[in-house]
């Protein structure tokens, strides 16, 4: 079964040292926790807290707003030296083939638990155990 999460999605970036640390999905129509901690998405038992001294960037761009284009796409060769210097921030452990890092990827934990609770509402619904 396919669960979505819920709201108006964002993903940020975070770096660390001049490194990708990791990236966090968020609602952005939430306020986040001050905790700063991913929820893996394969895994709700792995988290992994972010320094607070981290620094960070959102990643998605809106491309249309109310029906119209606000994105100017950039050329082949802009998205090239884009993705190069894009990677060359990422661990080398992250990027090699064999035996490879983890990079993390997961919920913030407030749309993590939100996600959760709105899980256990629809089961409590359709199970018939409402109060």
């Amino acid at each position: 079964m396919k669960v979505s999460n819920p709201g108006s999605l964002q993903v940020r970036r975070f770096s660390y040292g001049g490194e990708y640390f990791g990236d966090m999905i968020y609602n952005d129509d939430r306020p986040l926790r001050n905790d700063r901690v991913i929820v893996d998405l394969a895994d709700i038992t792995m988290r992994k807290s972010i320094p607070s001294s981290a620094t960070y960037r959102d990643l998605l761009v809106p491309v249309f707003r109310r029906g119209k284009l606000v994105y100017a796409a950039p050329s082949i060769y802009q998205i090239r030296e884009s993705v190069q210097s894009e990677l060359a921030r990422f661990y080398v452990g992250v990027k090699r083939l064999l035996n490879p890092h983890i990079y993390p990827v997961g919920l913030e934990l407030g749309l993590h638990e939100l996600k959760e609770e709105m899980m256990q509402q629809t089961r409590m619904h359709v199970s018939g155990d409402e109060e």
